[in-house]
């Protein structure tokens, strides 16, 4: 539930004023969270074209594969008895 203000005035805090709106409710409704020049910097957004390659040190991939997060390439993923292959 998101409070909302009936009368678009955010200091407006008299109970006749506010009412609860579920999360749609609150984006059809009432006031939009982001601003006209948000949506329009949205809008004309590139994205980057060359993609970036992480690499971790030894000391960060042994505390991957410690807490069972980082399995080796030849190794099958959890689960992998469970998957059917057609």
């Amino acid at each position: 539930m998101i409070l909302s203000h009936k009368d678009g005035n955010q200091r407006n805090y008299h109970l006749d004023n506010l009412e609860f709106l579920c999360y749609n409710c609150s984006f059809l409704y009432a006031a939009s969270p982001i601003t006209d020049t948000q949506a329009d910097g949205m809008e004309d957004y590139i994205p980057a074209k060359e993609e970036f390659g992480w690499e971790l040190d030894e000391y960060h991939l042994e505390h991957l594969r410690s807490l069972g997060l980082y399995k080796e390439e030849e190794e099958k993923p959890i689960g992998h008895e469970y998957i059917t292959r057609q």
